[in-house]
């Protein structure tokens, strides 16, 4: 039989035809014997089982030495005949795969949108579809549905090779052998060395191997990435969407291993990050904000017919009245009398979820939680922002000449002129030193040109730095004393847990805020345990598995026990007032009565409050609200619930003001002012829209607007090499920045996608839960969440003076209605407006309309230029250039 299979072969050789030619001119033939006997035969799968007869032989004969010398024979006949015949099919599914919108995709053609959605699945499902024969030799060439039985690998490392990926790549680089077009997989695995910083030789020898596309095609497609990025920007403000921008320092070193510290300040270079994000205005689910709403996707034209740049002014400003706003008009206290029991009742029960959440299952339904103490001011929908990176510029923001080139070059990047934001506005945002320059800026321009005003600059505080600045108020208002002698203040217990990154003068905000959120947790645990008779943690936990146990009740009661907000102001009020009583009996004593203590007045006095009161336990209940109200404020941020924002914003206005940060305390009171006095409804729902954004579109990551300029700039940083191998410094400043959120994308699609583990870049949430039970039994130990009269500290001969934490509310309570930081900022914008209306009047006095003399005169001569020759016209123009002129003197 193999015989005459060769023999067949061997003719159809002869007649110089292929197989495909010869099975092809057989099916068609017309010829009577083809018809019958032949046709019979094909049409009865005759030829296939021949074949498989054979094949079977040659796999399971029972002389195996003459198998193989057969097979081996059969191969050396056969693969000259038919190995023409196979090039062709897989040459035809290649030229298919081609024609797949997948496979071919130019560099400058690649969108955010393609590296956001990367997936190899999509790759093998194209191959499958368009290239069967090829998929399925590969597939069975590498085994992909037997197990895995490489022996010399452990079962983990075995799970980490996917066979499926391996396929898809090795015929998509074959196919990228085949036509260099079919270079869709090869370019984003470009981008994704590139957004991985591997070095030119690394990108150039995968290049070679067919792996990623030349370093220099990906230097090209970014470059045109970049450009078409900035190009969208400008189309979409051209569109007239309303749109907002923010700026940070980007501090890099010009040297490697330089610190950015004073010492080093000569090796060190100021560059700029900013983006632009297009604004969120959803349709508003309330209806009072309904005709805001309207007002603000309203799109304007100017008289010529062209679309105006961002929102009419007039819509977010209305002229302030100063002379009305009182310091009872910022300090609502009583409107958050019960804001802040009820976020403090839900703070607790997110504690006991968090480290009982297993025992309180009878209290989920269907899996979720069930949570008694909810706020919801009004969340915003999870909707992916539209951020738009901006080229790092090389201008210092740090001096006030630089801001002012900032914004103008922002201003040209967003395709705008400041004579075209004459009466429009957009948002900006930064850190408290930004926002600063900016208000400089504008005072300093008051008698400027009225398009150079930067009057279309609308402030939007950087809640990240509200955050920075809660971590340290924290700080200050905890610490204690210094030596940790104090039996419940942060200093002891960042001993007691070894947190060396968290110190009083400069802590890292994230190991400052976790060690702050561990330590609050352990005093919540404390007092719940203390309301339920429990010692120790396991107790507790045991406690709250009783299903008779009404844990919510529980919570109402220990926070009608830490609230109002005054208690402990009212605490140590009443024990001074206790105190000077004593003092008056004292007195009615003839001077040669009195004995120890009641000889100084003072000493008395400060030992009689000490008996009266308890600060050990006025501490800890002074750290549950303040705790309770900087989990609010992160909670919300992260949730983007804008409105309950506002309520916190209030209680912090008033909190910074109690702790000396200065900058916050104005920044928070600027932003009440502003409220108050010139913020309309549109502007009030512009910025619960707008105060926090979400790059990647999931619920729960909101994020401050500094912070995302601080992810940029922290991009910037890390691409930064001073030695210039990896980028010239045009590369880097134009064409990496525009570039970053497309990297950060490919970098999380690939390593999804793929299954790879994500080395030293895949975090999950610190468990500080058995540092919180630290916490919980030393403070249930030294009866800390409990009052006792007149407790005292160390022994009766050595006492030790606990450090009294500040009560923030009733301090800068105190501040705002006694101090002078409010009327002072009161004051100073009454002279601005006044400023500003005195120029104004000035203008319309001297008959110019707001305009200066000069911008009139160029106006003129633009008016003149474009006109023909006039003579009567030019004198007059010079006239009145040389009467303006022969006056300079007296101006």
């Amino acid at each position: 039989m193999d015989n005459t299979l060769l023999k067949i072969l061997d003719s159809i050789n002869e007649a110089k035809l292929t197989i495909k030619s010869f099975f092809l001119a057989v099916m068609v033939s017309e010829h009577h014997t083809i018809q019958t006997r032949v046709g019979l035969f094909f049409k009865d799968e005759g030829l296939e089982e021949c074949l498989k007869a054979m094949i079977n032989h040659t796999r399971f004969g029972p002389g195996k030495r003459k198998t193989e010398r057969a097979r081996q024979e059969a191969a050396a006949r056969l693969g000259p005949i038919i190995m023409p015949f196979i090039e062709e099919i897989l040459c035809d599914e290649i030229v298919s795969f081609s024609n797949h919108p997948i496979a071919k995709k130019p560099p400058n053609k690649i969108a955010a949108e393609d590296c956001l959605h990367f997936d190899f699945l999509k790759y093998h499902e194209a191959l499958t579809e368009t290239a069967p024969y090829l998929t399925t030799l590969m597939n069975k060439v590498c085994k992909l549905e037997e197990e895995d039985k490489d022996a010399q690998l452990e079962h983990e490392q075995r799970e980490q090779r996917d066979k499926r990926i391996i396929i898809t790549t090795a015929i998509c680089c074959i196919a990228y052998a085949y036509l260099r077009s079919i270079n869709s997989l090869q370019v984003m695995m470009g981008y994704y060395f590139q957004a991985e910083r591997a070095s030119k030789r690394s990108i150039a020898t995968c290049n070679r191997m067919g792996i990623c596309c030349s370093y220099n095609t990906i230097q090209a497609s970014m470059t045109m990435m970049a450009k078409s990025s900035l190009i969208a920007v400008k189309q979409r403000i051209a569109n007239g969407e309303a749109f907002g921008c923010a700026w940070d320092n980007a501090v890099v070193t010009s040297k490697r291993r330089a610190e950015e510290t004073e010492l080093n300040k000569g090796g060190l270079i100021q560059y700029t990050a900013g983006f632009i994000w297009i604004l969120n205005i959803p349709k508003p689910k309330d209806p009072k904000f309904i005709k805001a709403y309207e007002s603000l996707i309203k799109r304007e034209e100017s008289e010529n017919g062209k679309i105006l740049p961002g929102i009419r002014r007039e819509i977010l400003y209305k002229k302030p009245n100063y002379n009305e706003v009182t310091a009872l008009d910022i300090l609502d206290l009583d409107g958050l009398a019960d804001y802040l029991p009820l976020r403090a009742k839900e703070s607790i029960e997110w504690v006991l979820w968090k480290h009982f959440g297993e025992v309180l299952s009878e209290s989920r339904i269907n899996g979720h939680r069930v949570t008694k103490f909810v706020y919801n001011g009004g969340r915003l929908e999870p909707n992916q922002t539209e951020v738009y990176p901006l080229p790092t510029m090389d201008l210092d923001e740090t001096t006030i000449d630089g801001t002012a080139s900032i914004i103008e070059e922002i201003r040209r990047l967003a395709g705008v002129t400041s004579k075209e934001m004459l009466g429009r506005s957009m948002l900006h945002a930064g850190d408290q030193g930004t926002l600063m320059k900016v208000k400089s800026l504008k005072k300093m321009r008051i008698r400027d040109f009225i398009h150079n005003r930067l009057d279309d600059l609308f402030r939007v505080d950087g809640l990240f730095h509200v955050q920075m600045g809660v971590v340290d108020m924290m700080m200050r208002a905890h610490w204690g004393r210094k030596d940790g002698l104090d039996p419940a203040s942060m200093c002891k217990f960042v001993t007691v847990l070894g947190r060396t990154r968290v110190t009083e003068e400069k802590t890292e905000y994230n190991a400052g805020k976790r060690f702050q959120e561990c330590y609050w947790e352990g005093h919540v645990l404390a007092i719940i345990a203390k309301e339920m008779e429990c010692q120790t943690y396991e107790e507790l936990r045991n406690k709250l598995k009783d299903k008779e146990t009404n844990w919510r009740k529980i919570i109402e009661t220990v926070v009608d026990k830490i609230y109002p907000s005054r208690k402990v102001g009212y605490m140590r009020q009443t024990a001074i007032e206790r105190a000077t009583e004593k003092w008056k009996d004292i007195l009615k004593k003839k001077p040669t009565e009195r004995q120890g203590l009641e000889l100084d007045k003072k000493r008395f006095l400060k030992t009689a409050e000490a008996n009266e009161r308890d600060i050990v336990y006025e501490n800890a209940c002074l750290l549950l609200q303040h705790g309770s109200i900087a989990w609010m404020l992160h909670q919300d941020i992260k949730n983007g619930d804008t409105n309950a924002i506002l309520k916190d914003l209030e209680i912090l206005t008033v909190m910074f003001n109690g702790c000396g940060k200065s900058h916050y305390a104005k920044a928070m009171l600027e932003l009440a002012i502003d409220r108050k006095t010139w913020w309309t409804e549109s502007m009030d729902y512009l910025w619960r829209c707008n105060a926090v954004l979400n790059i990647s579109g999931k619920a729960g990551k909101y994020m401050g607007i500094d912070k995302v300029n601080e992810l940029i700039v922290q991009k910037v940083k890390e691409s930064y090499n001073p030695r210039g191998t990896f980028q010239s410094k045009w590369f880097h400043l134009e064409v990496l920045s525009p570039n970053v959120f497309m990297f950060r994308n490919i970098k999380k699609s690939i390593t999804k996608t793929s299954g790879a583990v994500n080395y030293g870049s895949k975090h999950t949430s610190v468990d500080d839960r058995r540092d919180s039970m630290t916490i919980m039994e030393m403070l249930i130990r030294d009866n800390i969440v409990s009052f006792r009269k007149g407790r005292v500290v160390g022994s009766a001969v050595q006492p030790i003076e606990v450090q009294e934490s500040l009560d923030l509310v009733a301090e800068g309570r105190d501040k705002i209605l006694w101090g002078g930081s409010l009327g002072d900022i009161l004051e100073s914008r009454k002279v601005y407006m006044d400023s500003v209306q005195e120029s104004e009047i000035a203008m319309e006095d001297s008959g110019m309309g707001g305009d200066t003399s000069e911008e009139r005169l160029l106006d003129e001569l633009e008016e003149l230029v474009g006109l023909e020759r006039d003579d009567e016209a030019w004198e007059r123009w010079d006239g009145e250039v040389e009467y303006s002129n022969s006056n300079s003197d007296e101006e």
